[in-house]
């Protein structure tokens, strides 16, 4: 099984190479003339790995250590170990002269040792560098060159932040606690929308999922360590999201209704997308963004790779895999095969495959999916859902039908 949880440091190059990039201290990266200790992992998994992992960690620490110990002509050691070393040896020197007439002096030796911290190895304060909250909302928003859409979002839950815990200008991302990750999740599910509603738990579990990737990434981007994220963990009230907003399967009727309201488009490629997305249960997104090198029809079972491309990436790592053609989403992909020669791109959805070509392709659905049904639990989306009853009801195994549709 491939490693699909998030390590420190460690990224998944697009060849599904596992690579350790970790950025060293200023004064440390401008000594050594380059800013990151950057080294491929060989082993993916399991106690291989994590040795690995803890080697190339303590390479880094012993490259910072050796550096800053250049820098200051110091002792690299960290203050305790020097503190206590110099304690033993002048407790030493009080048993070596408990013969010795001047104990008294040995003993003095022994209670100035016990202020050594405060006296010979005292250090100048070093400046507080933490950046404060507002500094990590826009470092967020440069390191991932949002567009106008994603920056108005990122804006959004900033501005909700900052009502919940304060002025974001004020408050470090060092001096962030569990108390401001609550206060923010209370804050949210209080909100309530311009029709008198609360919000819905979906919109509210993104809105915590950007606050936790903005620090995330701003820690990672500007060297800050030894805090915890506080939108990590936090408890969504489950049977809320149950009752209100929990996604429905789309029923056979459904099925057939949006196939025939799209029968009556001049649309070919939205009845092709949809009839693929009914018979893989794909998301959305890997759909909008395939490539004609992704369908492979000469396999012993014809199925389309879902894997990232020159369109698009892929949400996690288990969401790469290959998914059976068969019946009408077969001949989907066939037909778009036979097209190839006409087009200009290797995209097989051209109009789609670009930045927010999937919010398009699923607006543009949704238009015919909303004639037959005005309940929003209904969705593009309810698609895959219906696959996993449909393959459930056959008798799949769980690991089959979770590993058609990408689930970790």
């Amino acid at each position: 099984m491939a490693l699909t949880m998030k390590i420190r440091h460690v990224y998944t190059l697009a060849n599904g190479v596992l690579r350790f990039r970790r950025r060293f201290p200023k004064e440390v990266a401008e000594n050594l003339g380059h800013g990151f200790l950057q080294v491929h992992i060989r082993n993916r998994e399991g106690i291989a790995f994590q040795r690995e992992y803890q080697a190339i960690m303590a390479e880094f620490d012993r490259i910072v250590s050796d550096t800053r110990g250049k820098l200051g002509e110091r002792d690299p050691r960290p203050l305790m170990t020097r503190w206590h070393e110099t304690l033993m040896a002048a407790n030493d020197l009080v048993s070596a002269s408990a013969m010795a007439p001047h104990e008294e002096d040995a003993a003095s030796f022994v209670e100035g040792a016990k202020n050594f911290p405060q006296q010979s190895l005292n250090v100048p304060k070093v400046a507080d560098n933490t950046p404060f909250l507002s500094e990590a909302v826009e470092k967020y928003r440069a390191v991932k060159r949002m567009n106008k859409n994603d920056s108005i979002r990122l804006d959004r839950t900033a501005s909700r932040l900052a009502e919940a815990i304060g002025d974001l200008g004020k408050l470090k991302l060092t001096e962030l606690r569990r108390e401001h990750g609550q206060r923010f999740l209370d804050h949210l599910l209080s909100r309530k929308t311009k029709a008198g509603k609360p919000m819905a738990i979906g919109s509210v579990e993104k809105e915590i999922t950007i606050a936790r990737a903005m620090v995330n990434r701003a820690a990672l981007e500007m060297d800050v360590e030894g805090f915890r994220n506080p939108f990590e963990k936090l408890e969504l009230p489950k049977h809320q999201v149950a009752a209100v907003d929990a996604k429905l399967p789309l029923s056979d009727d459904h099925i057939a209704f949006v196939k025939g309201s799209l029968q009556e488009t001049d649309s070919e490629d939205l009845r092709r997308a949809w009839t693929i997305l009914a018979g893989t249960g794909a998301r959305l997104g890997e759909i909008s963004g395939l490539t004609l090198a992704d369908i492979d029809l000469v396999a012993e079972t014809p199925c389309i790779h879902i894997r990232p491309n020159n369109v698009r990436g892929l949400k996690t790592t288990s969401s790469v895999r290959s998914v059976p053609l068969v019946g009408e989403a077969l001949v989907a992909a066939q037909v778009l095969v036979s097209l190839s020669d006409r087009k200009k791109t290797t995209a097989v959805f051209p109009r789609y495959a670009k930045e927010r070509g999937a919010d398009k392709m699923s607006a543009a659905l949704m238009k015919h999916l909303r004639k037959t049904t005005k309940d929003k639990r209904f969705s593009v989306h309810g698609l895959r859902h219906a696959l996993q009853d449909r393959l459930r009801l056959a008798g799949a195994p769980s690991e089959v039908y979770r590993g058609i549709l990408g689930h970790s």
